[in-house]
């Protein structure tokens, strides 16, 4: 699966705006198309989402894969947005 993420410090990609840009196929591919700033804002007010919080995230952004059936979650810190993968050994349950 792709994940459309801004890993540099700043803003948040997803994480400033509505999660589900991080993962709509339409939005990844016109971004490995090289759809610029303004016209990515357009193109997602064009597929029915409101419209963007803030942009300026998108020009750092990068795709990570992540294979199926991975349990993760998109984490954020000043900005700079990180992919946390579930691993049983760093969880504990209370009991």
């Amino acid at each position: 699966m792709k994940v459309l993420i801004s890993p540099k410090y700043g803003v948040g990609w997803s994480t400033w705006n509505y999660i589900d840009l991080a993962f709509d196929p339409d939005i990844i591919q016109a971004f490995e198309a090289g759809l610029d700033k303004e016209d990515m804002r357009k193109f997602i007010i064009s597929l029915g989402y409101e419209e963007p919080l803030f942009m300026d995230g998108y020009d750092q952004c990068e795709i990570v894969e992540i294979p199926r059936g991975t349990l993760f979650k998109i984490k954020e810190y000043d900005g700079s947005e990180y992919i946390e993968k579930y691993n049983a050994d760093d969880w504990m349950m209370a009991i």
